[in-house]
């Protein structure tokens, strides 16, 4: 039972939040995520409805499914490192905006802060061709 836990301090070392780890502990306000973690699996952070805000750091490679379902977190910034995130990472949120950095090659965002999928990277780098030919 989780539901007494507001603060979670990661370690250094620590690779991975695991499938449900902090599922449905409704009162957690803040998770410390260490630098050396590599993956958020499914629903790890799922329900954590005070979580209003989390910093991924650079080392983050993967992101489960409903990661950050029914949470507080309005904006959500996803690192270059990351290369996967699974499918209703912030529903049933707050989430108003993704900033996904500019040197991200899997994923990207618009200027209203919409995460849009892989293959519209392409075509963001496509008009930013055009754009500078000319065309």
């Amino acid at each position: 039972n989780c539901q007494a836990l507001k603060l979670v301090m990661g370690g250094d070392g620590v690779t991975s939040i695991g499938k449900l780890a902090f599922y449905k502990c409704s009162n957690l306000e803040e998770i410390n995520i260490p630098n050396s973690l590599t993956k958020i699996e499914e629903s790890a952070l799922g329900h954590c409805y005070y979580l209003s805000e989390i910093t991924i750091p650079n080392s983050l490679i993967s992101i489960g499914v409903s990661a950050f379902d029914a949470t507080n977190i309005e904006t959500l910034e996803i690192p270059a490192s990351v290369t996967f995130i699974g499918g209703r990472l912030c529903a049933g949120g707050k989430l108003k905006k993704y900033i996904v950095a500019e040197d991200n090659a899997h994923y990207c965002s618009d200027e209203n802060g919409s995460m849009l999928p892989p293959d519209a990277i392409f075509a963001k780098i496509k008009k930013t061709v055009d754009d500078y030919a000319g065309i």
